[in-house]
């Protein structure tokens, strides 16, 4: 079972977001959000794919929201968090309460919040 996570942020951005992978595809499929540093835009991507280009722009600049360069430096909670098994190496992906980049204003002002479950 997957989750939703809205990410919101104080110059009006607004985009919902599936997490993880339903009942039927978790074993090859692990959406997980990133910033494409191309076009700028918060898009998902399957962690577990070799290849991860950007669905909007196809370029290969992605980089997830849990990276050090774009991940929440003053979260105190976390927000949710999905177990990813690839190759045999265990990964714990995670989003906090904390600020993140904001794909449109680019401020460090962007939340996500937890808003429900996907099968």
């Amino acid at each position: 079972m997957g989750s939703i996570v809205k990410a919101n942020c104080q110059c009006g951005f607004e985009q919902k977001i599936h997490i993880g992978g339903g009942i039927g595809d978790f074993k090859k499929n692990c959406a997980f959000p990133c910033f494409c540093h191309h076009c700028t835009k918060l898009v998902v991507a399957n962690m577990m794919a070799n290849n991860k280009d950007c669905p909007i722009c196809e370029n290969d600049s992605l980089v997830s929201y849990m990276h050090n360069t774009i991940a929440s430096i003053d979260g105190d909670r976390n927000v949710i968090s999905w177990r990813l098994q690839k190759d045999g190496v265990d990964e714990m992906l995670m989003l906090d309460n904390g600020h993140y980049i904001c794909p449109q204003c680019k401020g460090v002002s962007l939340t996500f919040s937890l808003v429900g479950m996907f099968d």
